[in-house]
């Protein structure tokens, strides 16, 4: 079948060119029926109402699922595969989560897309585009009501911990080299400090002190 606006050749008889994206002749002459969208890759079928929060807890739960995945040999990286290349990727484009910060937005894009009711974005030909069904749906929005209150409860938590923190240790770290003391042993009085004084916040001059010097035994 040719296309009447640019000539180009397609198999089949496709609604729409993939070169021009002009609408195609049906086999009898007459043009496609009216109530097809304008443009290719549209998306055509009924959709499904589909609330924020139920897809809010889909996307939850089948994020921790192939996070957890992950260490199950490496099994999570075929399900970011698969779902990169259901939802408008390819299946190589899972090499931009290691870019930091545009890697998380486009996982929490692909993930969104993943476990929608619909497919809401523009497809193309060369690349299927679908989303969870069947058991997937419930079990993914099931293990979201079970994560999503854990996952707010870690944040309460880690904002309440007094305990060290990165810029703690790397303070400390720099005050002895400061010192004069070589990085490793530096590096491994700062854990024994942070054994000896779990809460960098509290604590005497004269406990620290004691501490300094259990460590620098110790190392």
């Amino acid at each position: 079948m040719f296309c009447s606006t640019c000539g180009a050749h397609h198999d089949g008889e496709p609604l729409f060119c993939s070169e021009c994206g002009a609408k195609m002749s049906t086999g009898d002459g007459a043009t496609a029926a009216s109530g097809y969208p304008d443009r290719p890759g549209s998306i055509i079928e009924d959709q499904q109402s589909d609330p924020g929060f139920p897809h809010l807890l889909r996307m939850v739960g089948a994020w921790a699922a192939v996070s957890l995945s992950i260490y199950a040999l490496g099994a999570g990286l075929f399900w970011w595969a698969y779902a990169f290349s259901r939802s408008g990727y390819r299946k190589r484009d899972i090499l931009l989560l290691i870019i930091p910060i545009f890697g998380f937005v486009v996982a929490a894009r692909v993930m969104w897309r993943h476990t929608a009711r619909n497919v809401y974005w523009s497809r193309n030909e060369d690349r299927p585009s679908s989303v969870l069904s069947g058991w997937q749906r419930p079990t993914a929005i099931a293990a979201g009501w079970i994560l999503f209150p854990l996952l707010i409860g870690a944040v309460i938590v880690d904002s309440l911990d007094q305990g060290w923190t990165t810029q703690d240790r790397y303070e400390v770290t720099s005050l002895l080299l400061d010192a004069g003391f070589d990085p490793l042993t530096a590096g491994c009085m700062t854990a024994r400090l942070q054994e000896y004084m779990p809460n960098p916040n509290v604590g005497t001059d004269a406990e620290w002190r004691s501490a300094f010097e259990r460590a620098e035994r110790a190392c």
